[in-house]
């Protein structure tokens, strides 16, 4: 499955406009948007949401958001992703490499997880196969001792992967 974007209160609304001229399969929603979170919506509330509706958040938010993300995860919830942008980023620059990353992105890619069968690893493993991703590779240290150089390599040539 592709990405899905939802744009914060704060991002320009042309960002959304571009990218759904340069392609009207992205999914792009803006807070306030139908089917969106309202205008004006906690912090919260819009991490259960994308959480809920598998939506990445598009956000300059750096004040009250990261305090907001540490309570989300440590109640034991997850979010799909989040891009945090710089205030001064273009908005063509922006629009660009949210493209490229929809472009790129497909549920087909072989994904490449180290430490996926420790405590922590186990779970990220998990959410990627609940998300459609059918080709997550775990190495397991006996094949492969990734301090060594050489074992990376062969890693790599073994598993083709297409994200680490």
């Amino acid at each position: 499955m592709k990405p899905r974007f939802l744009l914060d209160e704060n991002v320009n609304r042309a960002v959304q406009r571009q990218l759904q001229r340069l392609d009207r399969e992205i999914e792009v929603l803006g807070i306030g948007d139908e089917g969106a979170p309202a205008a004006g919506s906690a912090d919260p509330y819009i991490l259960k949401w994308i959480e809920q509706n598998n939506y990445i958040l598009v956000t300059e938010n750096w004040s009250s958001l990261p305090k907001h993300l540490t309570e989300h995860f440590s109640s034991g919830r997850h979010i799909p992703g989040l891009f945090w942008i710089r205030p001064d980023i273009g908005i063509g620059r922006l629009t660009e490499e949210l493209y490229l990353i929809w472009l790129s992105s497909t549920a087909e890619e072989r994904i490449l997880v180290t430490g996926g069968a420790g405590f922590l690893g186990s779970f990220v493993v998990e959410k990627f196969q609940e998300r459609g991703c059918k080709d997550v590779f775990v190495p397991r240290s006996k094949d492969y001792d990734l301090v060594e150089m050489e074992a990376v390599k062969r890693l790599y040539r073994d598993a083709k992967p297409d994200i680490v």
